[in-house]
């Protein structure tokens, strides 16, 4: 029932994706030849076979096959027995195992699970030759002047059955494959450990190489910054003295010229004192004969006066 609700899920989806309307009258079956689907069952049938074949491949003391299979002991409850995994998956491998097929050589024959996945597709057959059985049967209890089809299908199920499963050459075949894939992996891995050491040997000497090159430039360049610092240094020793000298010339040239504009003024004040000094005197000798000669005057007036007066 539930596989049958995901059926109509996945064709309402497919029906949704592509636009088909109810109108158009599309089956499911030309809805998945359309889509290139298989139906919901077939594929989750494939899977549990698939899974069943993974889980049959592993070996005993595996931790997942152990909790798997495990068998609680104890007083089972009352009641229908639950329809556990492994008893699912014993009931299956039992439906399977039809004709006298031997389902314990059959992880040997295909690791990648194709034998399971051929058991799953005779099972299809088996159940589609059982169904025919009985409409044979139930057609020959009505009728009876109609025997029972004896070249069915069923017949060709059971002739090809021990093909797959039980055929020693195609077991010595598989056995075969299994020891070239095993000396291909060894081949491989022994090639990959090869790989992977020149790969190494040849990291760590371009490694050491790199190392070797950065010392060496190392030691330039720490060489020819102390060579430059070495320069910078002489030629700010050589600046400083000149600037030295410089200022050396320049204090002496200002107290050259310091010492001469003093001599220079002081002569000038000497001059300027002695000049007005003589100024000094020459008015004071034409004053001095102004007023002597203001005098002389004036006493012959007073004289020329007195001698008319008399």
């Amino acid at each position: 029932m539930c596989i049958e609700r995901i059926q109509v899920f996945i064709n309402r989806c497919l029906r949704k994706i592509l636009r088909i309307k109810w109108t158009d009258k599309i089956s499911n079956e030309s809805l998945r030849e359309r889509t290139k689907q298989i139906p919901a069952g077939d594929e989750i049938g494939r899977r549990r076979w698939r899974w069943i074949g993974h889980t049959l491949r592993k070996p005993c003391g595996s931790i997942t096959k152990n909790v798997l299979d495990w068998n609680p002991q104890g007083k089972r409850s009352r009641g229908r027995p639950r329809g556990t995994w492994r008893r699912v998956k014993d009931n299956d491998v039992k439906a399977v195992d039809i004709h006298g097929t031997m389902l314990s050589g059959w992880p040997r024959i295909e690791r990648d699970g194709g034998a399971l996945l051929m058991a799953y597709t005779l099972l299809q057959v088996s159940t589609a030759a059982d169904h025919c059985d009985d409409q044979d049967a139930h057609t020959a209890t009505n009728n009876p002047s109609n025997p029972p089809q004896t070249n069915g299908p069923h017949k060709a199920v059971s002739t090809f059955v021990p093909q797959i499963c039980s055929s020693p050459t195609l077991q010595e075949s598989s056995i075969n494959i299994v020891a070239t894939r095993t000396v291909v992996v060894v081949v491989v891995v022994v090639v990959v450990v090869v790989v992977v050491v020149v790969v190494v040997v040849v990291v760590v000497v371009v490694v050491i190489i790199v190392v070797i090159a950065v010392v060496i430039v190392l030691v330039v360049v720490v060489v020819a910054v102390a060579v430059v610092v070495v320069e910078v240094v002489v030629a700010v020793a050589v600046v400083v003295a000149v600037v030295v000298v410089v200022v050396v010339v320049v204090v002496v040239i200002v107290v050259v010229v310091l010492v001469v504009l003093v001599v220079v003024v002081v002569v000038v004040v000497v001059v300027v004192v002695v000049v007005a000094a003589a100024v000094v005197l020459v008015v004071v000798v034409v004053v001095a004969v102004v007023v002597v000669m203001v005098v002389m005057v004036v006493v012959m007036v007073v004289v020329v006066v007195v001698v008319l007066c008399s």
